[in-house]
């Protein structure tokens, strides 16, 4: 009687190359965390707009036009990716711009609305066309009835990074008296060196 391995990963070959991709899975979650869930609005917000009648509209702009650039080019950045055999260029490509542009957030200074669109709109455009070509990785790591295995698996990697980012951030936030949204600029640019380091394993094996 064999004993069933508690390691989620345990027989599938290409060990490397999955967790690999699971890095990049961790990679986003900074972003994911930090910067869409639960600081940039309010710093957008606060720091930025300082205006209660208009901010909510302005920001809800934003961040509709960088899902609307998604929605409109990653058709065609899809098909380019698999007719050249650029998935893998396009997916570090689209880490990079993420992780360089979510750093360059904690250059925005108070009322530059314009300049925290122009970075905030292809940072969030390129994590989410980042998900895009993450996933198309998947049915080439794993067979059909491995799929859930390894996607659950990376999910709760994730869900991890995403654990420690928040105590990372929280106990960053107390113990440099951060609480305030003018300085959480720092915060910014520890989000996208997070992002750029853990994309390296994903350049460099998947």
């Amino acid at each position: 009687m064999h004993k069933r391995s508690l390691y989620p990963l345990h027989g599938l070959p290409r060990q490397r190359q999955l967790w690999s991709w699971i890095s990049f899975d961790v990679a986003n979650q900074s972003f994911t965390l930090i910067i869409n869930t639960l600081l940039f609005s309010i710093f957008f917000s606060a720091v930025v707009v300082k205006n209660d009648a208009i901010d909510d509209r302005i920001w809800a702009l934003t961040y509709g036009g960088s899902m609307l650039l998604t929605a409109l080019l990653s058709p065609l950045a899809g098909a380019i990716a698999d007719e050249r055999g650029l998935k893998k260029t396009f997916l570090i490509a689209s880490g990079i711009m993420c992780g360089v542009f979510t750093c360059a957030l904690g250059l925005i200074q108070p009322g530059q609305l314009w300049l925290a669109v122009l970075l905030y709109v292809p940072a969030n455009f390129a994590f989410s066309i980042g998900e895009n070509f993450l996933a198309s990785f998947l049915p080439g790591l794993a067979k059909q009835d491995e799929v859930g295995r390894v996607s659950g698996f990376s999910w709760a990697c994730a869900y991890g990074a995403a654990l420690l980012l928040l105590i990372l951030t929280a106990g960053g936030m107390l113990l440099l008296k951060m609480e305030a949204p003018e300085a959480w600029r720092p915060i910014f640019v520890f989000a996208g060196l997070w992002f750029l380091l853990f994309i390296v394993p994903t350049y460099r094996w998947l």
